[in-house]
């Protein structure tokens, strides 16, 4: 089993640094954009995003799933270059024919989305930044099927240094704003995507079989309704703060959602490369069920520990990135780390759902919870603003993730932990309701006290027995090589 932990740990470690560093190199934009931005305009540029969000879903058509699928099925393991290739091609086709012919309703689709048709020239060039952006994301794709996670971060950082140096060029020197952000994500997108895509076209050849990209698509595509699904939960409180609210509101939202949605990138994404593809690796071995129980507690031992991180100095945070108008963003950021950790968990609940090919279930509960999403943000919104929009996003989470472990257990019965999750949870509540209680007047006091509080969470993980034996071996002896 620990050979199981060590292969998922390498290149969830390699993947993890790529999106640590590119993170934490983006986590410079934020007080470039909060001090040459006002709140409003940030909330544009975030109405932008669940755009991009929303096409990014559609014009996908699934393609990044079923490469995962066909490139490592036996049957066409000669045909690897074909599977490759074709999808490759065939996003890139299909998303240039759709956004060109987006690009004249931009006006309409300005005034849908953000109230107002004056930002149909935005829409115009995100557009453009979009469609050089999926062809990248393609690429990515294509990479972590083949595990070159090496290859995978260091694109992803080098894009991320690129893309920030044009940033503040664009945004801190000619003061374009939204405009100049825009110009970055087009220049910074191309040049890679036309860099990976030049280079997986040379190892596989051009080809585009037309059978393949059909089948892929006939795969793929059932994942589209779950994207949409995922699109509602994590966006649509964007467009109903717009309505109930204004655009300040959205702005500030949008940043406080941002510094919740650092598990995520730091956590669960690194995680989710390997673990999806190394999900039925894992089925050929030897106690299996075991394996994925297991996994689920360390996983979800890590999500506590960074989430708690994140809920108790969520203050100090917005105090230290952002200007003094974004100050009110820090109320929502526990409430969102929360809903994350929960989203979170849907990759090891629905292990019982893929193993037996019922992927249809997945879509259902999704849908379930997107249409509570919608409700809860019409009722919480209008009387709660932001914070109304991070209860109801919460809420949401939990319902499906917790539903979907209901339908996967059915499926195929996995032995999770409980009771260890249970206590780690417990642990991790009561630590930060002790954090909230902490108040002094100087910001270096408030710090230390909560580092304390954040050191309290591995101690009293092991004291109350939280950890077996034979991991807090296994961990003293990652300890001490590193050492």
């Amino acid at each position: 089993m620990l050979d199981e932990l060590k292969i998922l740990g390498k290149h969830s470690l390699i993947y993890g640094i790529g999106l640590i560093l590119v993170k934490g190199i983006g986590f410079f934009l934020i007080p470039l954009y909060t001090h040459f931005i006002p709140p409003s305009d940030y909330g544009v540029l975030e109405m932008l995003d669940l755009t991009g969000y929303f096409l990014g879903n559609f014009i996908g058509l699934g393609i990044d799933q079923a490469l995962f699928k066909y490139y490592n099925a036996r049957e066409y393991e000669t045909d690897r270059d074909e599977i490759l290739s074709t999808g490759l091609l065939g996003t890139s086709i299909f998303g240039t024919i759709v956004i060109f012919l987006l690009i004249p309703f931009s006006e309409p689709i300005s005034l849908l989305v953000i109230g107002d048709g004056k930002y149909s020239h935005l829409f115009v060039l995100f557009f453009i930044a979009f469609l050089v952006s999926s062809i990248l994301n393609i690429n990515r794709a294509i990479l972590r099927v083949q595990n070159r996670s090496v290859l995978f971060s260091t694109v992803l950082i080098a894009n991320a240094l690129v893309t920030i140096m044009l940033n503040i060029y664009f945004v801190a020197v000619l003061e374009l704003g939204i405009k100049g952000i825009i110009y970055s994500t087009i220049i910074g997108s191309s040049i890679f995507a036309i860099f990976l895509t030049v280079l997986q076209l040379r190892n596989t050849g051009v080809l585009f079989k037309y059978d393949k990209f059909i089948k892929m698509i006939k795969y793929g595509f059932p994942f589209v309704p779950t994207g949409m699904f995922a699109f509602i939960l994590n966006w649509s409180d964007r467009y109903f703060l717009r309505i109930y609210s204004d655009m300040e509101s959205v702005g500030l939202y949008a940043v406080g959602f941002k510094i919740g949605m650092i598990i995520v990138f730091l956590i669960n994404m690194p995680f989710s490369f390997i673990w999806n593809a190394y999900i039925f690796e894992i089925q050929k071995k030897p106690k299996h069920d075991e394996i994925y129980a297991r996994v689920s507690t360390y996983f979800f031992l890590i999500l506590c520990l960074f989430g708690l991180g994140l809920a108790v100095f969520s203050r100090e945070i917005i105090q230290i990135i952002a200007a003094k108008s974004y100050m009110n963003s820090y109320t929502i950021i526990p409430l969102i780390t929360t809903a994350m950790i929960f989203m979170c968990l849907e990759n090891v609940f629905q292990v019982g759902l893929l193993i037996e090919g019922k992927s249809t279930t997945i879509a259902i509960v999704k849908g379930s919870a997107a249409a509570i999403c919608i409700i809860l943000n019409i009722i919480l919104i209008s009387i709660f603003d932001r914070m109304g929009a991070a209860i109801a996003v919460t809420l949401s989470f939990a319902f499906c993730s917790f539903t979907v472990l209901y339908y996967a257990q059915k499926a195929h019965n996995i032995p999770f932990e409980y009771s260890r999750l249970i206590r780690i949870y417990s642990i991790g509540l009561c630590l930060f309701l002790i954090s909230s209680m902490v108040s002094f007047d100087q910001l270096w006091l408030n710090i230390s006290a909560k580092i304390i509080i954040i050191v309290l969470f591995p101690f009293l993980i092991v004291v109350l027995k939280c950890l077996k034996e034979d991991e807090i071996k296994f961990i003293k002896g990652i300890i001490k090589s590193i050492a």
